[in-house]
């Protein structure tokens, strides 16, 4: 893989209707990496309401939403994701 996940924190609002998690991943690119390679990862049935790069919000150019995926285009080195 072309990035390592080093550290997740998860916390949960469970509500009957609707639950919101939220996702701090500490990531890092691998060595053999290129610069500026893009980062998928994989969901299901998620809707996105924030997303964040050590902090600064990511505008919808910065990022990808598909079906079941969610692609950063040019992440950082080392970066803390956050997604709500």
């Amino acid at each position: 893989p072309d990035y390592r996940i080093e550290h997740v924190d998860l916390s949960f609002a469970l509500d009957p209707e609707r639950t919101i998690v939220k996702a701090r991943l500490s990531v890092r690119r691998a060595a053999h990496a290129s610069p500026g390679v893009a980062l998928t990862l994989n969901g299901e049935a998620l809707e996105l309401l924030r997303i964040a790069v050590d902090e600064d919000p990511l505008s919808p150019g910065d990022y990808d939403l598909g079906p079941g995926t969610l692609t950063l285009r040019r992440p950082p080195h080392d970066f803390m994701l956050d997604i709500e």
